[in-house]
């Protein structure tokens, strides 16, 4: 587990609740134990769905800040994209990829900057893929849309020269500070050469250089074979990732594709606040309504520093706020009341 290193200095919203009086009654009751409203002792909770157990609550909210590293989907077009996902099934691998992917970028519009390089060329056998949507701040937006308009291309798989673009595109533009990756989809080995291997060796080359660049490259086997298995393997091997992920079916696919595009994102895990409590441990932190325990050793949890206001998320903690999409972070105390 990790905490990322990264600051927002945000401007929280302050609300105070009402202040609520000991022995509060509601309106015409006589004033017994169980008419009382609150939590059995004679202090309400003060609502807001803080929990808290005071006169005054003072709730303080803000974001989850995210830092969108561009993703650039690399996806095979060729003939054999229009064979069903499953067998006897009805729905083209390439109809069934085009799907989740779009409800994969929509999910992650804001935490993601998406790009698209399908190969081959349209209508053309072996030529190579190039980058038709460039990771940019707003590629997210018209994403979805643009895919549906995108058809199969060739019969062959040009993986090595299509990579190079995707290097090409790369080199040509300043770095996403919040890193980049490339996310393979194929259905079968790259080809396109007079010698097959030298297709195998020659992308193998390609993911070598894009991890040289600080390019990690994942590979997804879409209904694919064995035999193509391996190579997917070594080619994610070569990228950084390890090893390549399976997708069978349309469920496998969004899965598979939630998984990586998860765990590409960054978010701040430390949120400097406009007030606090004296103590830590008076604190009570939720990200989108779970509450997130104290921990002071660092190990999973939340820390808060009561005198800079820094409320900082280590561990699972951490983690979990990539996949908290735009959930707000909320942190309540009890207000001491004059």
């Amino acid at each position: 587990m990790r905490r990322l290193d990264l600051t927002a200095v945000l401007l929280a919203v302050t609300v105070m609740a009402p202040a609520c009086a000991t022995g509060f009654l509601d309106s015409g009751d006589e004033g017994t134990d169980d008419d009382d409203p609150g939590n059995g002792d004679g202090t309400p909770d003060p609502g807001g769905g803080s929990g808290l157990e005071c006169e005054e609550v003072v709730s303080l909210k803000v974001e989850v800040v995210n830092f969108p590293p561009d993703l650039l989907f690399v996806v095979d077009r060729s003939s054999s994209m229009a064979q069903p996902m499953t067998p006897g099934g009805f729905d083209p691998k390439w109809e069934v990829v085009i799907d989740a992917l779009s409800l994969v970028a929509e999910t992650y519009r804001d935490q993601v900057f998406p790009g698209l390089l399908p190969f081959p060329a349209y209508a053309d056998t072996c030529g190579s893929g190039h980058v038709e949507i460039t990771p940019s701040v707003d590629s997210g937006k018209n994403f979805a849309q643009y895919l549906d308009s995108v058809s199969l291309g060739g019969a062959g798989s040009p993986l090595h020269t299509s990579l190079r673009n995707a290097i090409s595109n790369f080199s040509a533009r300043a770095a996403n500070p919040n890193g980049s990756y490339v996310l393979i989809a194929s259905d079968g080995l790259p080809n396109c050469t007079t010698i097959p291997q030298d297709a195998i060796d020659d992308s193998l080359d390609a993911v070598r250089d894009l991890k040289s660049a600080g390019i990690n490259t994942y590979v997804v086997g879409i209904a694919n074979d064995d035999e193509s298995g391996g190579v997917l393997d070594q080619l994610a091997a070569q990228g950084g990732t390890g090893h390549y992920y399976p997708a069978s079916s349309s469920g496998d696919l969004i899965s598979v594709l939630d998984d990586i595009t998860s765990s590409v994102t960054q978010v701040s895990c430390e949120y400097t606040l406009d007030s606090g409590p004296d103590a830590a441990t008076d604190l009570e932190v939720k990200i989108g309504g779970s509450t997130v325990e104290y921990s002071p050793d660092h190990s999973n949890g939340y820390d808060f520093d009561p005198v800079t206001h820094v409320l900082t998320f280590w561990g699972e903690a951490c983690d979990d706020l990539r996949g908290s999409g735009d959930a707000q972070i909320s942190a309540n105390y009890c207000n001491v009341v004059d």
